[in-house]
């Protein structure tokens, strides 16, 4: 039975070629603001766990900042060192299960709202206990790679093995949602303009005007800006929403769209405009049996995970499968990332974004010169203190529609893998017959 050869476009930039500044600074940029919904979900989620009544909006500042800064050198040094192609790291959602069973366990000692004064150490103690447990769990990670693991199981992985664990992984995330997605009902408009703008609009080239100063004139263009940017066009559209209701009090005082909240106007106000998170702000680590186990397990998923998506993104990049000591070396870079995003007091180990990947595909860059210009971004990003108390204050419900955006694109793609399966299904039917 004959197949018929796959023609691939060619890309406009391969691995190893380094484009202009121009040019590196533009698709690192939109590489960076790509992943910045997926960035800010662990922070608001982590200020909720570990119970800082009061302090929440400042602690999600520094948690903000902290993953900013985690998230960029660790997209640096594996892009640099270790699996060497364009890779962007950010917080794994392979890590929130752990982190909620924490929370539920520990829910009757948090009887605060956001407006109750609770002690600092209380919520330092939860912190310093979240990172000792993610540290050691992240040992993991070196053994599985220093000792060839990594490279023996990318043979064994396939789509039985990743899609029910991404669909365990996706649905007990759901309660979370959940409650999110009650706060208010502005969160659904969140979830409908994400939808709209990701699938919809897609295609819809918007015209845009600038001046060359090669060519000394004014030049108009389109471009896919919804296609491109639905995270952050939907998040600052209802955020837009969301400032509008609060000027004309159609919001109530009070409510969880409102963006003028006493705590938040404190923080944005106060925050300094340049602070280096260190490690160990939050105190000396220590460690939990339980959490740490759980954080164990997170890690072999994650591993199983990042394996797939290495593979996928060698395919869009139009490069060999990677061989087992570039994947061993990229699985040692994840841990050593989550380590470092541990001890910053991020609560969540790091993980290659599906999303950016699919960017990759998309705009036909795959230089990992871009990659590393993101991370950059990100780590000045993080450094910049207001930009993320800015951040910080944005309403609760919004987070809700983009975690339930994100976590049914994961679940999307993971499903996907299914399609390689029935095929190989047919073709084996038509062979028989």
């Amino acid at each position: 039975m004959s197949v018929a050869p796959v023609t691939r476009e060619p890309l406009h930039l391969r691995v190893n070629e380094v484009p202009s500044w121009s040019e590196a600074i533009m698709f690192g940029f939109q590489q960076a603001m790509l992943c910045l919904s997926g960035l800010l979900v662990y922070p608001f989620l982590v200020s909720e766990i570990v119970c800082a009544g009061d302090a929440t909006v400042q602690l999600r500042v520094q948690l903000i900042a902290a993953t900013f800064v985690s998230c960029g050198i660790a997209t640096i040094i594996q892009t640099t060192f270790g699996l060497r192609l364009c890779v962007l790291h950010g917080p794994a959602m392979a890590f929130l299960p752990p982190l909620l069973a924490y929370k539920a366990l520990r829910a009757s000692e948090c009887p605060y709202t956001e407006k109750d004064y609770v002690d600092t150490e209380i919520w330092h103690e939860r912190i310093q206990e979240i990172s000792g447990s993610l540290f050691i769990a992240c040992i993991t990670f070196l053994v599985i790679g220093g000792t060839g693991l990594a490279g023996a199981l990318a043979r064994l992985i396939g789509p039985i093995t990743i899609v029910p664990l991404m669909i365990l992984l996706t649905t007990s995330i759901v309660p979370t949602i959940e409650v999110k997605l009650s706060l208010h009902w502005i969160s659904l408009v969140m979830l409908v303009s994400v939808v709209a703008m990701a699938v919809y609009l897609e295609e819809v080239r918007i015209p845009v005007i600038y001046y060359s100063f090669k060519k000394k004139r004014t030049i108009t263009t389109r471009i896919r800006l919804f296609g491109q940017f639905p995270y952050l066009l939907s998040i600052l559209l209802v955020w837009f929403v969301c400032y509008l209701m609060t000027i004309t009090d159609f919001e109530p005082v009070g409510g969880q769209a409102r963006t003028d909240k006493n705590v938040t106007m404190v923080v944005l106000r106060e925050s300094p405009w340049f602070q280096v998170p260190l490690p160990g702000q939050f105190g000396m680590p220590k460690w939990s049996m339980g959490l740490c186990l759980g954080y164990v397990a997170s890690c072999m998923s994650s591993v199983i995970e990042n394996i797939g998506a290495y593979d996928l993104l060698a395919r869009v990049s139009q490069q060999k499968a990677p061989p087992k000591n570039a994947i061993n070396r990229a699985i040692m870079v994840e841990g050593l990332g989550s380590m470092f995003a541990s001890v910053m007091g991020v609560g969540t180990g790091v993980t290659t974004y599906a999303e950016n990947i699919a960017l990759i595909h998309v705009t036909k860059v795959a230089s990992r010169t871009t990659m590393q210009i993101a991370g950059v971004l990100l780590i000045l990003l993080g450094l910049f203190t207001k930009m993320a108390a800015l951040l910080a204050s944005m309403p609760d419900a919004l987070v809700g529609g983009v975690l339930m955006m994100g976590i049914s694109m994961i679940a999307g793609v993971a499903m996907s893998n299914l399609k390689v399966l029935l095929c190989l299904g047919i073709l084996r039917e038509s062979d028989d017959k």
